[in-house]
């Protein structure tokens, strides 16, 4: 989902005609349709533990782990942008898993609509 920021990785990735000092790592990759390597699950605690610590979150056993976060991003993309969009991002390959991942949401969404029609009653 993330693409690493890991220079020696970056560098190491980028076809052996690309010339390294021609510019910074992620740009050279756009530049020559090279996809970036992502950012592994120990580079993802690491970036997690970081952002934890500076806006000095107090979680349950000490700090956000990437299955959170990834559920937290497919919820955000869920309710901003629909099943669909949160399928292609989480790339689930069977949209039922989506929506059993984010059932709580149409559970929340169906009982405020139930309340704005009987609420005035």
């Amino acid at each position: 989902m993330f693409a690493t920021s890991h220079a020696p990785s970056l560098y190491g990735n980028l076809p052996d005609n690309v010339d390294p000092s021609a510019g910074e790592p992620l740009e050279l990759h756009q530049k020559h349709g090279v996809v970036p390597p992502s950012l592994s699950t120990n580079g993802g605690r690491s970036v997690l533990k970081r952002l934890c610590d500076e806006a000095d979150l107090k979680i349950d056993r000490d700090y956000l782990k990437p299955y959170g976060a990834r559920r937290g991003v497919g919820e955000a993309i869920y309710r901003e942008h629909g099943a669909a969009a949160a399928q292609r991002v989480l790339r689930h390959a069977d949209p039922r898993t989506t929506s059993q991942m984010h059932a709580h949401i149409e559970t929340e969404e169906l009982a405020e609509e139930t309340s704005e029609i009987f609420g005035n009653e």
